[in-house]
């Protein structure tokens, strides 16, 4: 809670702030889980100190909590890694899905960063997302 009224407000927040708002969303959702979730959060970061707006990575982790995660089922994976490549900040995102989900329509978590991004970055900016079997995977790349 701390993190929406002293950090979400700013214009930039410092990578390692936004780095620990992500740990503690994926631990508080884990603990609501009946089977554990295998999950790996890969940090190849030189300097997390770059700054970043803030709540800018968080919709694509909270996507695999709501469309991802059977809380019923065993065999729940995920895998996160966050890299700086080229001047550009790389987030790649890919969870187990136990079912496509049906898209009744267009507008939700992920169009909203799509708009976010492009009032932040114009065209400076990529997010692709795909099915790839039995996975969803997303790629966002920012300019730093």
């Amino acid at each position: 809670m701390r993190y929406f009224v002293d950090e979400a407000p700013k214009e930039k927040v410092k990578l390692s702030t936004e780095i620990n708002f992500l740990q503690n969303y994926i631990d508080l959702e884990a603990m609501r889980m009946v089977n554990p979730l295998e999950m790996e959060f890969r940090k190849e970061l030189e300097n997390e100190e770059i700054l970043i707006p803030p709540m800018l990575l968080i919709p694509l982790v909270e996507n695999i909590f709501k469309h991802g995660i059977d809380k019923m089922q065993t065999c729940n994976e995920a895998t996160l890694l966050l890299k700086v490549n080229d001047g550009h900040l790389l987030f790649f995102v890919q969870n187990r899905i136990h079912q496509q989900p049906i898209i009744k329509n267009k507008k939700g978590g992920i169009y909203n960063l799509k708009q976010r991004l492009k009032i932040l970055y114009n065209n400076d900016f990529k997010l692709n997302t795909h099915y790839e079997e039995s996975f969803f995977v997303a790629h966002l790349s920012i300019p730093i």
